[in-house]
């Protein structure tokens, strides 16, 4: 496969009149290879960040050895969907695409910076995420293997404690009114 980079000088390369390189002008030619060296530049940049992110989210699943260590790490979407397993790990992350990203801008717009801080307003809200769990089980898009998705636990949990973060949510008038039964 072709990196996009790759293939944006492919394309250029493409619109090109020149058919052969002995065709282009000298002046041409020094802008297209100083063109060519940026994007290999590029090319090596992306390929960094890449083996970056595989070795962060690689030291993310080392540290559940530690719960602590774990519990620590800040709230992106790597570690989000990592603690999710780790928390509910019978369980799928998403029903639908984007359905954590949602609920991560949403945790993130609310104050929250570490697992730790999703892992206790998990526990403080136990109770009542099991009955509007209970109350909406109709309404919740299941997972394909038919189960709850996990990233609606903690969206119920910010819901439960402040309806200012219940508005970080595009819930339907529907599970509005089962928050406010419940609430």
């Amino acid at each position: 496969m072709r990196t996009i980079v790759q293939d944006a000088w492919a394309i250029i390369q493409h619109h090109m009149v020149y058919k052969k390189e002995s065709e282009i002008p000298s002046k041409i030619q020094r802008k297209l290879n100083s063109l060519s060296a940026l994007f290999e530049t590029v090319d090596d940049q992306f390929e960094n960040i890449r083996n970056e992110r595989d070795l962060y989210i690689q030291n993310v699943i080392q540290s559940k050895n530690n719960k602590i260590e774990f519990l620590k790490n800040e709230l992106n979407i790597d570690s989000f969907k990592e603690y999710l397993n780790w928390k509910f790990p019978n369980r799928s992350c998403e029903a639908w695409s984007g359905q954590s990203s949602m609920v991560i801008d949403a945790l993130i717009n609310a104050g929250f910076k570490n697992l730790i801080q999703i892992d206790e307003i998990l526990d403080e809200t136990k109770e009542t995420r099991r009955i509007l769990v209970e109350k909406l089980d109709k309404k919740i898009r299941k997972c394909e293997d038919g189960s709850i998705p996990s990233n609606i636990e903690p969206a119920l949990a910010i819901s439960a404690k402040s309806s200012e973060w219940r508005d970080l949510i595009p819930w339907g008038d529907d599970w509005i009114e089962v928050f406010d039964e419940v609430l």
